[in-house]
């Protein structure tokens, strides 16, 4: 992909048991757990975690994110 077209994902995202996300800013760095502001849901939604899963699952089937597992 060229460079004008790359993105990176900011947002920390994950659906743990396709019931269960969780969606966050946090960053594990000395400036975020010290003077950033950061914030995080814990959502337990079936409907919530596929739409979730779904949407990155597109954008893996459109090139424009890359699975790194």
């Amino acid at each position: 992909m060229d460079a004008g077209r790359r993105a990176v994902l900011h947002a920390k995202c994950t659906v743990i048991d396709g019931v269960t996300a969780f969606v966050s800013s946090a960053n594990f760095t000395p400036a975020a757990q010290v003077k950033n502001i950061e914030a995080g849901a814990l959502i337990r939604s079936p409907s919530f975690a596929a739409s979730l899963e779904g949407h990155f699952e597109s954008l893996v089937d459109e090139g424009v994110l890359v699975r790194v597992l």
